[in-house]
C-alpha cells in the first residue's frame, strides 16, 4: 500500500533517493554489509533477516524516518507489524534501544559530507515527527517494549538537554565557519532544535543537580550559557532559522515552569555574572588549568614524602586522594563490565579530559553493532577504532594512547602518567605539583614509543 513497488516511476525515484541516502550511511561509516540490509526496507519494505540471531536489520528508527508515508498512525502500524516479524523480543527491544542510541550519537547541527537536498541527515529531514513518536507519544511509550528501553530514551534526554541549551552558539559557530568555506552547513532539523521545544519541561532540579556532575560546577555551566546568550546578541543577523530557535531557547529560559535553580543561574548570566568562553580563554592562560585543589598542604605532604624516600607507588597514591576530580581512569584490567554499552570505559576517559579542558571539543561515538566495532571521535575526527570481540588489541592500545598523546600535548606542564598494578591513571596536576615531581624525578610512565 505504502511501498509502491509495482509503480516504475515510484521505484525509479525511490532508488534515486536510495542512491543519495546510500552515500550518507558510508560517509557515517556503516559497512557495506550493514548497508546491504537496510536497502530491502528502504526499496519495498521488505525487513530482510541476517544471519545473527539476536539483532534486527534496521533500527527501528530508520524504519520510521523511511517509510514512505509521514503520518504518525501509519507508523504505530508499522511499529506493530515489525515487532510482529522481530526474531524474539531482546532482538526487539535492542532495537527500540539502538534507536534512541542513534539520537545520541547520529544528530547533528551540520549536514553530512554528502549531504544533497533530498537527503541532509540519515533520517531525511523528519527529526521533528520521529521526536514526537519516540519522546512524545503515549501510546508507543506505553508499549512493553518500549518500557524495557526506557533507560536508553532516559540517557539520550542529557545530551538532548545540553544540546538544545547550548544550540546558538553552536549553531551560530556552524554558520560562521560554512560563511568562512568549511564543508558542513547549519542544520536546523536536528533533534536538539525539536527538543528545544519542550526544554522547560526537562529543567528541574533534578537535571540541574545532573547538570551540576556533568559540568563540574556552576561556574562552567554559567559560561555556555553565556556564550550563547552573547552569541544571540552579537549575530542576530545570521538567518530567521537562526532566530527563530534562538527566541524559542529564550522562551524556555523565560518560563516560569523550570526550576529555581535554572532561573537564578539564568538571572545571573543576564546580569553578566559569568565570562563568555572568549573572555574565559582570552585570560593569559598559556593552556594550563587552574587546579583548584583546597588543599593547601598538598606540597608540604608531598615535600615530606620525597625527604622520606617514599617510593613512586606511595607518592601516586597521595596523588590520587589530593586530585581525585582531575584523576582520569584510563583502564583497570580487572573492570570488564564498562566495555559494552554505554561504553563508559571507554568514552569516560576522553570526556574527562575535554572536560577539564574547558568543554570547548566534542566527543562522540558510534558503535556497528553486526561488526561489533566501536568509533569514536573528537571533533568529528576519528581517534579510535575499537573491536569490541577483543578488547585487549592494538587497535585498544592506540586509542588510549591517543588520549594520553592528547593530554600531553593541551597539558605539557600538568600531565602526570602512571600505570600501576594493572591500571592506567594521567593526572592533570598543578604546575607548582608538577615543577615539584618533576625535579625530584616523578615523571610519566611510558607506555609506548611514538
Amino acid at each position: 500500500m505504502y511501498w509502491k513497488v509495482e509503480d516504475k516511476k515510484w521505484m525509479k525515484a525511490r532508488k534515486v533517493l536510495w542512491a543519495e541516502l546510500k552515500k550518507c550511511l558510508l560517509e557515517h561509516q556503516y559497512s557495506k554489509k550493514e548497508v546491504k540490509y537496510m536497502e530491502p526496507y528502504f526499496l519495498k519494505g521488505i525487513r530482510k533477516q541476517e544471519d545473527i540471531a539476536w539483532a534486527e536489520p534496521v533500527p527501528l528508527i530508520y524504519c520510521l524516518a523511511w517509510h514512505p508515508s509521514d503520518d504518525i498512525n501509519v507508523w504505530f502500524a508499522e511499529f506493530q507489524r515489525i515487532k510482529s516479524e522481530a526474531r524474539c523480543e531482546e532482538s526487539m527491544v535492542g532495537s527500540i534501544q539502538s534507536s534512541y542510541i542513534l539520537i545520541k550519537n547520529r544528530s547533528r547541527l551540520s549536514t553530512p559530507l554528502n549531504a544533497t537536498e533530498n537527503v541532509k541527515s540519515l533520517f531525511l529531514q523528519r527529526e521533528q515527527l520521529l521526536y514526537q513518536f519516540l519522546f512524545l507519544n503515549q501510546q508507543f511509550l506505553d508499549d512493553d517494549y518500549v518500557k524495557q528501553a526506557e533507560q536508553a530514551r532516559l540517557e539520550v534526554l542529557q545530551p538532548l538537554n545540553s544540546g538544545a541549551l547550548f544550540s546558538i552558539d553552536t549553531l551560530g559557530g556552524i554558520i560562521k565557519n560554512n560563511k568562512e568555506g568549511e564543508p558542513f552547513a547549519p542544520y536546523f532539523y536536528a533533534f536538539d532544535c525539536y527538543h528545544l521545544q519542550n526544554l522547560s519541561l526537562y529543567l528541574s532540579t533534578e537535571m540541574y543537580k545532573r547538570q551540576m556532575r556533568w559540568d563540574d560546577s556552576e561556574e562552567i555551566l554559567g559560561r555556555m550559557l553565556a556564550t550563547s546568550l552573547q552569541f544571540y546578541q552579537q549575530r542576530q543577523q545570521y538567518s530567521a532559522a537562526f532566530q527563530t530557535i534562538a527566541e524559542l531557547w529564550f522562551k524556555q529560559l523565560d518560563s516560569e515552569e523550570i526550576a529555581p535553580e535554572w532561573k537564578t543561574i539564568w538571572a545571573n548570566v543576564r546580569a553578566g555574572k559569568y565570562l563568555t568562553d572568549d573572555e574565559y580563554f582570552s585570560k593569559d592562560k598559556t593552556e594550563e588549568v587552574d587546579i583548584e585543589n583546597n588543599k593547601a598542604n598538598v606540597e608540604d605532604e608531598l615535600n615530606q614524602l620525597l625527604l622520606d624516600g617514599t617510593n613512586r607507588t606511595e607518592i601516586i597514591a597521595c596523588l590520587a586522594d589530593h586530585f581525585e576530580a582531575e584523576t582520569i581512569e584510563l583502564f583497570d584490567i580487572n573492570d570488564l563490565d564498562n566495555i559494552r554499552s554505554p561504553y563508559i570505559g571507554f568514552i569516560d576517559p576522553l570526556e574527562q579530559l575535554v572536560k577539564l579542558r574547558g568543554g570547548r571539543d566534542s566527543v562522540s561515538y558510534q558503535d556497528e553493532v553486526k561488526d561489533d566495532v566501536l568509533t569514536i571521535s573528537l571533533n568529528e575526527k576519528v581517534i579510535g577504532e575499537i573491536n569490541l570481540d577483543e578488547v585487549f588489541s592494538n587497535e585498544t592500545a592506540d586509542y588510549f594512547q591517543e588520549i594520553i598523546d592528547l593530554a600531553m600535548e593541551w597539558f605539557p606542564k600538568q600531565a602526570l602518567l602512571s600505570v600501576e598494578e594493572g591500571s592506567t591513571s594521567l593526572f592533570i596536576l598543578s604546575s607548582n605539583i608538577f615543577k615539584l615531581l618533576k625535579e625530584n624525578g616523578i615523571e610519566s610512565d611510558l607506555l609506548t614509543q611514538k
